[in-house]
């Protein structure tokens, strides 16, 4: 067999799939086709989705309208891979062949070819993606291992040195998607720091590792402390001399099947060994900084074009035609708890009392503004090792930084920023009249947001072994038109909705807090007519009002 005679060395090897079920660790909607894995991986071991090194499909429609499932196993493999820089893979429709690439910036692919009016690009590309480096691959070249143990090296601004850390090998939260920033966090061994690896804007001036280090420096109080940075790549590094020729409608093609723009995202037997490949590897080369470009000119012949499926209709350069991304690993202490993870509803109200606390730290101390108050931003943390704080902000991602009068800075900003659930009834207002600045969110939208979040815990949590069944009474707030959103919450926040729509939802555990609730609701909306903007009068007022209605529970 040609692959025996040619690939017998070769770092990575085919496998077919019999089954759906045949590729373990996450619950997989259809079948990959062909991979490619590592030869080092012991055939009598299960495979899962974290050996896959190169996707392909076959019998690909030729309209793109099954695109979705193929971007669904590229997904898939981000997910189990959350620290992979970008992946390839292949189509096959007939005899026509199509090669791809994903990144965190989105998908794009040389034009098809035919097989067999070009069975030597066919070789080269089949033979090549077995004998890729892990660089090249776009695997996680940044840890260090040895043996089983991982290790990263970030740059503490402080004393000057390099921070090397062990890190556990599974993520303690991850994004499940493809074009994101792709946040991933791992706890150190002795789990005592958190180490994130992310992608962002490189357009975006405030860096989180930036304004957790200007947080340091005026000494704000319960916000994650910042350790090390370190810069790894950037999607714009890896596209350097790729040209865009035409745009992929992959939006009609998911209008076509029918299927949702969204990829929701899914769970990882044992691969069949199809065929092995065989031949002396190339002789080793120096990697360049692009080495996907390199691989990528080898592969599918210097001469092509490639499709961006975020392209325009003319030729322009790859930088013209994405967002690029930087990826990037910061390290912060402590690494506390998930919110979801209280032992009690006092620990739980004094979390959420504290993370106020550090809000208005942040704010008045540090003159940075959150932007995205959520559970998963709030972290549990011992008062005797935090200075006193039981509860702690993470996360500085959307944050952004006011002037002395407390106004968001970056008026140029076309997004609004935080989760829809969370988010609050101005801010979601703004999207609604197509506002293309976020001038107006502020620290009082902020705290809306932490009541949003104290009801989203009384109603989810503390139903012990009846738990109530049935729609989540805040669907209406992320499901649906801005508008329908705006009006459901506008509606629940009437004083007496909360209480008969609202308080009638919390669990057992909560039905002590229940006054709180109110009263919290009160300070951010007034007894009489609805107010969702910020008051007039110094910051310090509203967050002496919800704090100490907090501290009096």
């Amino acid at each position: 067999m040609w692959t025996d005679k040619h690939l017998a060395d070769s770092p990575g090897l085919y496998y077919t799939t019999d089954d759906q079920k045949d590729l373990t660790g996450l619950e997989n909607e259809a079948q990959l086709d062909l991979l490619v894995m590592s030869r080092n991986k012991p055939l009598s071991d299960p495979y899962d989705w974290a050996d896959v090194r190169v996707v392909g499909e076959h019998a690909f429609s030729k309209d793109g309208s099954n695109f979705l499932q193929f971007a669904r196993y590229a997904r898939n493999v981000f997910w189990a891979q959350p620290r992979r820089r970008f992946l390839h893979g292949f189509t096959l429709c007939d005899t026509s062949m199509e090669l791809h690439v994903f990144d965190r910036s989105g998908a794009y692919s040389a034009e098809p070819f035919d097989i067999h009016r070009d069975p030597e690009r066919f070789i080269r590309a089949i033979s090549g993606y077995c004998l890729m480096s892990d660089e090249e691959l776009g695997l996680d070249t940044f840890a260090e291992r040895d043996g089983t143990r991982e290790f990263v090296t970030v740059f503490d601004n402080m004393t000057g040195e390099d921070r090397r850390l062990q890190i556990e090998t599974h993520p303690i939260a991850l994004q499940r998607a493809i074009v994101c920033r792709g946040t991933s966090c791992f706890r150190t061994i002795d789990r005592k720091k958190v180490v994130k690896f992310f992608w962002v804007s490189a357009s975006r001036g405030l860096t989180e590792p930036g304004l957790l280090k200007a947080a340091r420096e005026t000494n704000v109080k319960g916000v994650a402390r910042f350790i090390g940075y370190k810069r790894i790549a950037g999607v714009g590094e890896l596209r350097t001399g790729l040209v865009f020729s035409r745009k992929r409608q992959i939006q009609s093609c998911l209008r076509k099947s029918g299927a949702s723009s969204s990829l929701a995202i899914v769970p990882l037997s044992q691969w069949k060994r199809k065929f092995a490949g065989s031949a002396e590897a190339p002789s080793a080369k120096k990697l360049r900084s692009n080495s996907q470009r390199s691989r990528l000119s080898q592969v599918y012949g210097a001469g092509d074009s490639y499709n961006g499926s975020q392209a325009s209709q003319t030729k322009q350069p790859a930088s013209d035609r994405f967002v690029d991304r930087v990826f990037s690993c910061l390290a912060v202490s402590p690494a506390g708890r998930a919110l979801d993870n209280f032992t009690s509803v006092p620990e739980l109200l004094r979390a959420l009392r504290d993370a106020i606390k550090a809000h208005r730290s942040l704010l008045l101390d540090g003159r940075i503004l959150h932007r995205d108050i959520s559970p998963s931003n709030i972290i549990i943390t011992n008062p005797d090792k935090n200075g006193g704080f039981s509860g702690m902000l993470i996360n500085l991602d959307l944050a952004t930084t006011v002037d002395e009068n407390g106004k968001n800075t970056r008026t140029e900003a076309r997004r609004i920023t935080g989760a829809l659930k969370f988010m609050a009834i101005e801010v979601v207002e703004l999207a609604l009249r197509g506002a293309k600045r976020d001038l107006e969110h502020t620290y009082r939208h902020d705290l809306e947001s932490f009541f949003y979040v104290f009801l989203g815990m009384c109603v989810s949590y503390g139903w012990g072994e009846n738990k109530k069944l049935g729609a989540d009474p805040f669907q209406n707030w992320y499901v649906g038109s801005y508008k329908n959103i705006v009006i459901s919450k506008v509606g629940h926040m009437n004083r007496q909705h909360l209480k008969n729509l609202l308080l009638d939802e919390f669990s057992p555990a909560f039905d002590c807090v229940k006054e709180l609730a109110t009263k919290l609701r009160d300070a951010l909306f007034l007894r009489g007519d609805l107010r969702t903007g910020t008051p007039g009068e110094e910051p310090f007022v509203l967050y002496d009002q919800m704090i100490n209605a907090s501290r009096a529970q």
